[in-house]
């Protein structure tokens, strides 16, 4: 890949070493080799113009699709989790994927990885060897890594050849110590889009679009009544999903409260009744509870 990069002078040694390498051992039992150039009239292939294949560009569905197949069969899962408003549960969603395997037995570790305005190879080469490293001291090997990337609304100018080589070539270089962090195929990796103003950081992500994509919304059939915790901090790579008792609590209590339960004097007034106590509550009737107290149209609920 990037054969323009070369200069002239390499250019010219590398034809002449092929041509030499064809004429002594011929093409019969070669392995093929692909040389890609991001600029045409290079040396190189003016050169081996008989060899040359104009591959133009595909259009958006189709590298969709070709990238889809590349993650399935070769690469390994990759998702982008994105959500329509702030706060719609996408490190949920991801954490919620891990705490799953794990309950069935699947030997998977958790790690976030963050990308900020100042990361870079070199940042990210370590970031992700360290949770390598970190997971495999506190559980052996055999265990392969879910890892979330923790995007901000500030990516760096690198981020998406930064992301095209981890995620689809597979492998990451740190160019200032030649580290590399190759990327195994049961590892699984999600990356948590966020929501910015007019959605220029997902626009800014280009790579991304070509992602397979999870977009979710804010609606009763999604509301989980679970939530993810760690279970071995500090290392926070085992996640458990405990009934989410603070929210049901909370939820109980308003809907006693609209229902006049402690409205004294009222006519269903109950001095004996308690939230913990009340008769179970549904996510339909919490997700109700919540846009009734907290989404008016114009501002918070004056309930």
């Amino acid at each position: 890949a990037d054969l323009h990069v070369l200069s002239y002078t390499q250019q010219c040694t590398l034809v002449e070493k092929l041509r030499a390498t064809m004429n002594e051992f011929s093409t019969d039992d070669a392995a093929t080799l692909l040389l890609v150039s991001g600029r045409p009239q290079q040396v190189a292939l003016n050169q081996l113009s008989s060899q040359k294949v104009d591959l133009p560009p595909l259009h958006e569905k189709e590298l969709r699709v070709a990238c889809d197949h590349a993650f399935q069969s070769h690469i390994g899962t990759t998702e982008c989790v994105a959500s329509t408003i702030n706060g719609g549960g996408k490190s949920h969603h991801i954490l919620r994927h891990t705490a799953a395997c794990q309950a069935r037995g699947d030997p998977v570790l958790y790690a976030r990885i963050p990308l900020r305005e100042s990361s870079s190879p070199t940042t990210l080469v370590e970031l992700l060897s360290q949770a390598r490293t970190r997971t495999a001291a506190g559980s052996g090997s055999g265990f392969a890594l879910h890892i979330h990337m923790d995007i901000s609304h500030i990516i760096p100018a690198s981020a998406n050849t930064m992301l095209f080589e981890l995620l689809l070539v597979g492998l990451l270089r740190d160019p200032s110590s030649c580290r590399m962090y190759h990327r195994a195929k049961a590892d699984v990796f999600r990356l948590e889009i966020p929501n910015s103003p007019g959605n220029k950081t997902a626009r800014a992500l280009r790579f991304c679009s070509l992602l397979p994509t999870t977009i979710l919304d804010v609606t009763a059939d999604v509301l989980d009544l679970t939530r993810p915790v760690f279970t071995d901090a500090p290392l926070c790579t085992q996640i458990a999903l405990p009934e989410y008792s603070e929210l049901k609590f909370v939820c109980r209590w308003v809907r006693g409260f609209n229902a006049g339960k402690l409205q004294y004097g009222g006519p269903n007034y109950n001095a004996e009744w308690d939230a913990w106590t009340d008769s179970e509550i549904t996510p339909a009737e919490c997700f109700e509870v919540l846009s009734k107290m907290c989404c008016e149209p114009n501002g918070p609920s004056e309930r």
